[in-house]
């Protein structure tokens, strides 16, 4: 009798602690007082403020630990629009809704579970990969990149789009020519990027180890994968930083000309 009353208070107990599904219990982490778009036409197209604050939690917890990629620290960050996800059946509109940020919402988020790279590049490289993100406009592909506060990029859709071989080798076909201007955060101030220049930055491991279309980071000798992911710098930074109010601040300059 005792003990099967001892096994009743201890499924109790698990009960509480679990999800009907077995899951984590839903844990609040933090809280936005803006919404969170995140259907396709927002960050598969331009800039957004989840893309910004994504890419900011990498580019601040790169800095937090001091990462460096050969003793340079790491000077922007970006990810894949196409790594951000919303269920229309939860969200309705499409967006996650100012208040609570919980664990449950950041699985939604980011469900593929990505780790993080770190890389250094040429400014020759850093020109091809954008040109590669803004290639499937005016559609929107996945492989549009939403960038960190360090980072500006104008782009004009009408020119001509890199374009990459679909058969045989990787390599590209046309360079591009859609990319107006890129100017990389020094200090305080912002200056236009120098094709012979070598910069460090950190992405998610899918784009980071040549996926979605990104041929530079094929093969790339000073790209290293980090064992962390960016649902857990999220948790960091909320601690720091909740609530969160990202902003539209001309990341991605969308030229109409």
């Amino acid at each position: 009798m005792r003990l099967a009353l001892l096994l009743i208070i201890l499924l109790s107990i698990l009960s509480g602690c679990l999800t009907s599904d077995g899951d984590e219990p839903e844990e609040i982490l933090g809280e936005t007082t803006v919404i969170l778009r995140a259907d396709r036409k927002t960050v598969r197209k331009g800039e957004s403020l989840i893309g910004n604050f994504l890419s900011d939690v990498m580019l601040y917890y790169a800095n937090k630990m001091n990462w460096m990629v050969d003793e340079q620290p790491i000077q922007f960050a970006f990810i894949n629009g196409g790594s951000i996800r919303i269920t229309k059946d939860k969200y309705p509109e499409n967006a996650y809704p100012v208040g609570n940020l919980t664990n449950y919402m950041l699985d939604e988020m980011l469900p593929f579970e990505d780790t993080v790279v770190l890389a250094k590049i040429t400014g020759v490289q850093l020109k091809q990969i954008f040109e590669h993100s803004v290639s499937g406009l005016p559609d929107g592909e996945g492989f549009f990149l939403q960038v960190s506060s360090t980072i500006r990029i104008h782009f004009n859709p009408k020119k001509q789009k890199q374009i990459i071989s679909k058969t045989g080798e990787r390599k590209i076909i046309t360079p591009g020519e859609r990319i107006s201007s890129i100017e990389i955060k020094e200090g305080d101030t912002f200056k236009p990027y120098r094709p012979d220049k070598i910069y460090a930055l950190i992405t998610n491991k899918y784009i980071g180890t040549g996926g979605d279309g990104y041929l530079v980071f094929d093969n790339l000798p000073s790209a290293r994968v980090l064992n962390i992911t960016l649902f857990d710098m999220i948790k960091e930074y909320l601690k720091e930083f909740s609530p969160i109010t990202p902003k539209i601040e001309g990341r991605l300059i969308h030229e109409k000309i």
